[in-house]
């Protein structure tokens, strides 16, 4: 291989790299929030193949489709817990939380987690503690209300969790907040 033929390879591989190093930085794109640590396309508010388009469900109307009836923060924070607290749905919410809510959250629901920090150096107030404050004092509607539709960086679980799901780390959260109570 001559000299000529060895530049020209050089040339040719650094050529090689820079398109691949622009198409790799072309992947890294970011979401609506200061980072994403959901970057599954199931969270995306929008129609999937094959359905057809939402529309908005006239009040006080039953769908027909098996689906929840969609309602506004305000009507859901107004709701009863229907669920009772039983051991088997704490135990439901406990296992529930772990999965959606504690990378978060925290493992012990007390906002100290891996992710806490990032919001912070992203300049966004971090997940909160759920054992006390706002999520202590406010009905088992608003957190319900507060799982569905989300609030501030927190996404909607939704699409994730069926109503009765829900209701269950609300009565996990219950029972983690009277432990507290008992210990304090």
């Amino acid at each position: 291989m001559t000299m000529r033929s060895l530049g020209r390879a050089r040339i040719l591989l650094a050529g090689a790299l820079a398109v691949l190093a622009g198409l790799l930085l072309m992947a890294c794109e970011s979401g609506a929030y200061p980072f994403d640590i959901f970057p599954e396309m199931h969270y995306q508010q929008s129609n999937r193949p094959g359905e057809p388009p939402l529309v908005q469900q006239v009040e006080g109307s039953v769908p027909t489709t098996g689906r929840e009836s969609v309602l506004e923060f305000a009507q859901l924070s107004e709701q009863d817990n229907p669920a009772e607290a039983t051991l088997e749905s704490i135990v439901e919410g406990q296992e529930l939380f772990r999965v959606n809510c504690a990378m978060c959250h925290g493992a012990d629901a007390d906002g100290v987690s891996q992710v806490a920090p990032r919001f912070v150096n992203a300049g966004v107030r971090a997940p909160p503690n759920l054992r006390e404050g706002l999520a202590l004092v406010s009905p088992d509607g608003w957190i319900f209300a507060v799982i569905t539709h989300g609030i501030g960086n927190m996404p909607s679980q939704q699409r994730l969790l069926t109503p009765t799901e829900r209701w269950a780390v609300v009565n996990y959260l219950r029972s983690l907040q009277a432990a507290d109570r008992v210990e304090g």
